[in-house]
């Protein structure tokens, strides 16, 4: 059954797990916590474990930072999704938008030079690391951040998908 869509964003099917946090970078810890032992009950390959705590650890940092803008009344809502032998993670924060095509990549010998922010590195890590990284923008306000890891490459329709477990697909 297809989620409820938060403003225009189209549905996806049901979260398997979601988390409301505060625009509080103290818990960065509870979103990376809850990938970590998902992926590992879900049974990704240790990599690919890491890679997930990375990019949501990122996503949430980037969503308090970025889009609700450090306000402490804002939320960051981190959906986990299961399905096709894969993990997609949404973060959805208030933000007005951003074209994630049009970010530049950091330039490293700029940052060690001085000239450029040491700070950019977090969508170019991401971008880098996971399977599919898109971001959607509602007219009527927010953003969300999808992050795609696959068990396995190549992996489709739940292919080598570990034997169902109480309350686990």
């Amino acid at each position: 059954m297809p989620s409820s869509p938060v403003g225009d964003h189209p549905p996806l099917p049901s979260p398997l797990v979601l988390l409301r946090l505060p625009s509080d970078f103290r818990f960065e810890r509870v979103a990376v916590d809850t990938v970590t032992s998902l992926a590992r009950q879900l049974r990704f390959p240790h990599e690919k474990v890491e890679i997930l705590r990375t990019a949501v650890g990122e996503a949430y940092l980037n969503a308090i930072e970025h889009g609700n803008r450090r306000d402490a009344a804002s939320e960051v809502e981190i959906s986990f999704v299961v399905e096709d032998g894969q993990l997609t993670v949404l973060v959805r924060d208030g933000g007005h938008g951003f074209d994630l095509q049009r970010l530049p990549s950091p330039c490293l010998e700029e940052k060690l030079a001085g000239h450029s922010p040491a700070r950019g590195w977090g969508l170019f890590l991401m971008r880098a690391l996971v399977d599919d990284l898109r971001v959607d923008h509602s007219a009527t306000g927010g953003n969300r951040l999808i992050i795609v890891v696959r068990r396995q490459a190549g992996e489709g329709a739940m292919g080598g998908a570990p034997p169902a477990r109480p309350g686990l697909p």
